[in-house]
């Protein structure tokens, strides 16, 4: 239970890697579990959730059976016949996912700041693609995904994230996906200059990284979730012995054990770095920079206190300014018009169930 999978409604004992959901750890959990359950006469198995950065766990079931010596090898056989398995199965989609993501990039067209996701985190485009399929176990989606590369330091692509325009019902509502079996530990996409850095940001997603480097400068690697920033974060110290090392921290503050701060801390100490993490009104929305830059855009000197806060010569703190801002313009549709009009400076009309109009 301690590792927060959420067992398939049939477990299927074929000695095969199989995907099931995770819960209470990360924004989403949805395929971030996996099992091999073996069933016999003393069953065993293993299972790794890919969000808590434990690894792979192995298990198996006495039921107060005192094991022989014979048992406890037939065991020991049985696990590594198990671990040979799915080492070959996790190479192989590798493999797969590498060629697949290899020749999505290569068809992709560079993206302008047009892309709605763009549009709606307020962000420009930093060198990704869009391409005008995203194929999933077979299955297309006609959708213009973004594309993000997940490379190494020697700059080979491994894997890609998509990022959809909307959240998409067959990827269980999802907006953001990983190809298929594709190496994600350690990988990440830079946003920046990685020439002799004397600073290096780590973050999570694409949005909080781009926001991050547009406000401070500062280059930024994007990790693509909290459990691989500690894994980015002892490559990066091998590859930049000498640079200063932040992490940006996503804030989760309403999921169990705050993840983002959790593995941010755990990153912290592989590579010496200094946590910078966003701090929220109670009434405030959001879990990550971008969050907490969106909510105060149209303040004025929040870049300028966002970059003091990454340089070091601040500390996020609770925005006056915002509390009373939001006071004064609640998240409701005049509230959201105000904001609207404060920030474009247009006539602006809102038609419930329809949208914004502006002329």
């Amino acid at each position: 239970s301690d590792s927060r999978l959420i067992p398939p409604p049939h477990i299927i004992g074929d000695v095969g890697l199989h995907r099931c959901d995770a819960a209470g750890i990360g924004k989403n959990g949805k395929g971030d579990g996996a099992y091999i359950f073996h069933a016999d006469d003393h069953p065993c198995g293993g299972f790794q959730n890919r969000q808590d950065g434990r690894g792979w766990v192995n298990w198996r079931h006495s039921g107060g059976h005192e094991f022989s010596p014979e048992e406890n090898a037939a065991y020991k056989a049985r696990m590594n016949a198990m671990r040979t398995a799915r080492e070959s199965a996790v190479v192989e989609k590798q493999t797969r996912a590498r060629e697949t993501g290899t020749l999505f990039w290569s068809q992709g067209r560079p993206a302008d700041g047009n892309h709605p996701y763009l549009l709606r985190k307020g962000v420009q485009a930093h060198g990704l693609r869009t391409a005008t399929t995203y194929w999933r176990k077979g299955a297309a989606f006609n959708c213009s995904p973004l594309l993000v590369p997940m490379q190494d330091f020697a700059g080979t692509l491994h894997s890609l994230q998509a990022i959809l325009p909307s959240p998409v019902e067959e990827l269980r509502g999802r907006d953001k996906d990983f190809l298929f079996g594709g190496a994600k530990d350690g990988h990440f996409y830079p946003i920046g200059s990685l020439d002799s850095p004397a600073t290096i940001v780590l973050a999570e997603g694409f949005s909080t990284a781009a926001t991050v480097h547009e406000q401070t400068g500062l280059p930024v690697l994007i990790c693509f979730d909290a459990g691989n920033i500690p894994r980015v974060a002892a490559l990066a110290r091998k590859q930049f012995p000498e640079a200063d090392f932040v992490i940006s921290a996503d804030n989760d503050r309403h999921t169990p054990g705050n993840p983002g701060l959790t593995k941010a801390a755990e990153a912290a100490k592989l590579c010496g770095g200094r946590i910078v993490a966003p701090v929220f009104g109670a009434d405030e929305k959001g879990s990550d920079w971008n969050d907490w830059h969106s909510n105060r855009r149209d303040l004025p000197g929040a870049g300028d206190k966002m970059r003091a806060i990454f340089a070091g010569e601040a500390v996020p703190v609770v925005d006056e300014d915002l509390s009373a801002a939001l006071a004064v313009q609640p998240y409701n549709d005049l509230g959201n018009a105000a904001r609207f009009l404060a920030r474009h400076g247009k006539s602006v009309i809102f038609v419930p169930s329809v949208g914004w109009y502006t002329w």
